[in-house]
């Protein structure tokens, strides 16, 4: 999932990101990275903190550029080549409809 600092719907989405990384902590066939991006770097650790699990930075938001997102909230399903098999933005509850998307 890609978010950033500022965005409204990025820090609604905290807990399901959350929910989603406890999910698949122990995984062996899935990988959930975050990547915050889109601003100082000050503010990506603090949205850090409020997170668990395999978290990157992207200030200057060249991986989802990258990835091919459009705005934030983005999620992303790659495969173990790291090429996107599915792509959404937004941000949706319950967990369930996520999942759904996602296709898993």
């Amino acid at each position: 999932v890609y978010v950033a600092p500022w965005c409204y719907y990025c820090k609604k989405a905290l807990g399901l990101i959350n929910i989603l990384e406890e999910k698949w902590a122990d995984s062996e066939t899935i990988d959930f990275i975050i990547i915050i991006g889109l601003d100082r770097e000050k503010n990506l650790r603090n949205m850090a903190d409020k997170m668990q699990g395999e978290i990157y930075f992207d200030p200057r938001g060249n991986a989802g550029r990258q990835l091919g997102g459009r705005g934030v909230p983005h999620w992303y399903v790659l495969n173990s080549d790291n090429k996107v098999l599915k792509h959404f933005g937004g941000y949706y509850t319950p967990v369930e409809e996520h999942l759904r998307r996602l296709g898993l």
